[in-house]
């Protein structure tokens, strides 16, 4: 089943059946010149550099740039490193833990096909069967120490609950 992104992203290979060139102009529209000639992977990583006042600007140039910039990696990076020593409220994404607030926006317009943007949207909503219990350990209490020991080591997925 094929998931709608909300910033209109759809996967690499959709852009086959609009035909390369088009999928191209899109993505030169979208991203522009000197962004769009750069591979998704590039511009995530320099992404990274930015801050949240500059990747929002960024991301309110287009639909191509919005989807760019609500990438979930730059946000979480930046909450963590820069966060205090405070509690931390997750909002559902990084961005919106970010800036303290809940994105709204849903683009019914495709905006650029990337499996690099796209995948990540698809992996949150894979849909894991729980009920095969013989597949997966339910542990109740386990420590940071145990955790960070044990768990790797095991072969097997296990809940944490």
């Amino acid at each position: 089943m094929m998931h709608l992104h909300p910033y209109g992203v759809e996967p690499e290979g959709n852009a086959l059946l609009v035909g390369q060139a088009a999928a191209w102009n899109l993505r030169m529209r979208g991203l522009g010149l000197w962004l769009g000639i750069l591979s998704d992977s590039l511009l995530i990583e320099w992404l990274h550099l930015l801050f949240p006042q500059e990747l929002c600007a960024l991301g309110s140039c287009s639909r191509a740039q919005l989807a760019l910039t609500s990438i979930e990696d730059p946000w979480k990076a930046f909450l963590l490193e820069h966060r205090q020593d405070t509690c931390l409220t997750f909002l559902g994404t990084w961005k919106a833990s970010v800036l303290g607030k809940k994105a709204t926006y849903r683009s019914p317009k495709t905006a650029l096909y990337s499996d690099v943007l796209y995948q990540p949207f698809r992996v949150v909503r894979a849909r894991l069967d729980l009920r095969e219990k013989e597949s997966r350990e339910t542990v109740s209490r386990i420590s940071r120490n145990e955790f960070f020991h044990q768990a790797p080591c095991k072969q097997k997925p296990f809940i944490v609950r």
